[in-house]
């Protein structure tokens, strides 16, 4: 049985509306499995460490935390063996 925090579980709700609302911006298809979902935090985390390279340091540490809670919620699917999937721009609309 997998068990998840009660803050995991508010941050992965938390990103999964933001994962959800990028991709309606975007004109993509929201992620309908574990393994999709997997890989658009995969993808937000590497575009939240880009732009923290070039933010101002007053916007450091709330970029900081974003990459910290994505880890974690990242970090737990990999411990129950999702393994992340295509995006979609990666397969085509």
């Amino acid at each position: 049985m997998a068990i998840i925090t009660e803050r995991l579980c508010d941050e992965f709700y938390g990103w999964r509306e933001y994962i959800n609302g990028r991709a309606f911006e975007g004109g993509w298809k929201a992620p309908q499995t574990r393994e999709e979902m997997l890989g658009w935090l995969v993808d937000e985390l590497h575009m939240q460490a880009t732009v923290l390279q070039d933010c101002l340091p007053e916007e450091a540490i709330d970029r900081l935390d974003a990459i910290e809670s994505l880890t974690q919620v990242i970090r737990w699917f990999y411990r129950h063996g999702v393994v992340a999937g295509q995006l979609p721009w990666e397969m085509g609309r």
